[in-house]
């Protein structure tokens, strides 16, 4: 794992910075100054602002920290965001994983570094004609990634959203860092702040609200678009800020309940036993672990963790989003809160892909939890959704990704003229979505989930774009909601969708 010694906030190897060039509709004014962004010429419908700071850098006194907010740059200087932000500190496994072997391309790439709140926003260009006014304001799709809250970045190759702008022009799409791991869920006795990857990703969410209108969206129209960890941590959002959660949608695909208790390290021993490990005395207080922990640099921190837990010993350390009765909730207190209606009520659109566990074996095992919210889309995806290695992979777990980000013919054999049909009719159907969640897939035929009957629109099964099917009962949903190898998602799946009815009264 390297250090951050030296590491700068923005990757000088970025290519889509080498090969831009400014625009008068790039140069923008945000709470932090002015900002400039670039087009680049594969993609010359689309604007793009690379690395755009939300928080001050999380280091020094501030690692372990609630994020802080970006201080206003100097007012004679323009910020050019034109370099690719690094992704946050993170511990790569030594060990066999299905995506580092077959597919890494969902990875983030190094180096690495705790200076890492920055988001990346992907503009329609808006040149009015002569005498024409500007468009109205867009709807934005705000991603966040998965990756168990132990992994993930900004940069990796199959999330980035060009192509999906350029062929749509009627959506914004913003990526955003946020910490993870150690640095993100550090779960350390005395932190009494809660986990600080979901607080970056409020911070962001604060930041995007007051300025997105100076990059053609609408602050009413901020739509969560979330994968595994990533959807899980949306869920917290509609639980911890219920009357404000800044998003009015939310899009969460093979993430569902699985925030509230995710780590096992429940007695907060991990940060504890990682303390000693480096050096910490056997007998500081958790306050004096912190500090010291503090005070060791990055990159060993990581080392340390990973070297531990690569070797099998036991007790294993874990550092991933963990209930804190606060914003993290567990099963129990998402069910209790959900039917006394105190969540927050936004349209969703949930799905999952056919083999979701596939790519997962042998990671884990799916808890469950309970949901709830107003309106419900749900979609199950089918099908080999882009050119893989291994044909067993199939609709594997993060696979819709390159289809959503319009990235599935980057890597390997060019994609079929029925992947890339399904990929174009993905990304409509989310746009639909994020113009207007409550009626905007109606167009497409597909029907929001009711309680005396339930929807679910199939993508790319047998070579069919998409179909609805449906049931009178809710719990006769196994149907088609069983997953191949998916070590009880369908079930997970089936016990949020009744859940998200029980408390019914509250929800509408």
């Amino acid at each position: 794992m390297p250090d951050t010694t030296g590491a700068t906030a923005a990757s000088d190897s970025s290519t889509l910075a080498a090969a831009s060039s400014p625009s008068d509709f790039c140069l923008v004014q945000t709470s932090i100054g002015a900002v400039e962004g670039f087009i680049d010429p594969p993609f010359p419908h689309v604007r793009q602002w690379l690395g755009i700071p939300f928080a001050e850098p999380p280091v020094g006194h501030l690692r372990f920290a609630p994020p802080v907010p970006k201080a206003a740059l100097p007012k004679e200087g323009v910020f050019s965001a034109n370099k690719m932000p690094l992704a946050p500190m993170q511990a790569i496994t030594t060990k066999p994983d299905v995506y580092a072997k077959h597919v890494p391309e969902f990875l983030a790439t190094g180096p690495y570094s705790e200076d890492c709140l920055y988001l990346n926003i992907f503009a329609p260009v808006e040149k009015p004609a002569p005498n024409e006014k500007l468009r109205e304001p867009l709807p934005t799709i705000v991603f966040f990634y998965g990756g168990e809250g132990e992994w993930g970045g900004i940069n990796a190759e199959y999330s980035q959203p060009q192509q999906w702008v350029e062929n749509s022009q009627n959506a914004i799409v913003v990526l955003l860092n946020y910490r993870v791991g150690i640095f993100g869920f550090p779960n350390a006795k005395s932190l009494k702040d809660g986990p600080l990857g979901i607080l970056d990703q409020r911070m962001a969410l604060e930041f995007l609200r007051a300025n997105i209108t100076s990059f053609g969206g609408s602050p009413s129209d901020l739509v969560a678009y979330g994968h595994a960890a990533g959807s899980g941590s949306i869920e917290a959002h509609l639980f911890a800020w219920p009357d404000d959660p800044i998003i009015s949608a939310a899009i969460c695909i093979s993430g569902f309940l699985t925030m509230g208790g995710t780590t096992r390290d429940m007695a907060k021993e991990s940060f504890s036993l990682l303390a000693r490990r480096l050096g910490c005395p056997e007998n500081a207080s958790p306050e004096e672990e912190v500090e010291f922990v503090r005070g060791v640099d990055a990159g060993a921190i990581l080392g340390c963790f990973r070297a531990y837990n690569d070797s099998g010993v036991d007790p294993r350390m874990f550092f991933r989003p963990q209930c804190d009765g606060r914003i993290l909730l567990s099963p129990e207190e998402q069910l209790e809160r959900a039917y006394k209606g105190k969540f927050a009520k936004i349209p969703m659109l949930l799905g999952m892909t056919a083999e979701d566990g596939n790519a997962l074996v042998p990671c884990r095992e799916m808890e469950t939890g309970k949901d709830a919210a107003a309106l419900q889309w749900t979609s199950r995806i089918e099908g080999v959704l882009q050119q893989t290695i291994e044909p067993w992979m199939k609709a594997y777990h993060f696979s819709e990704l390159p289809m959503i980000m319009g990235t599935h013919s980057s890597e390997r054999s060019r994609s079929t003229d029925f992947q890339k049909q399904l990929s174009t009719t993905m990304q409509e159907m989310w746009v639909a979505f994020a113009r207007d969640p409550e009626k905007g897939l109606a167009n497409w035929g597909w029907e929001a989930a009711r309680l005396d009957f339930y929807h679910a629109m199939v993508l790319g099964r047998h070579n069919v774009l998409f179909q609805q099917i449906g049931s009178k009962a809710l719990w006769n949903i196994a149907s088609f909601a069983g997953i191949d190898g998916g070590f009880g998602l369908a079930d997970d799946f089936m016990r949020s969708l009744r859940s998200m009815f029980s408390p019914v009264k509250a929800c509408f």
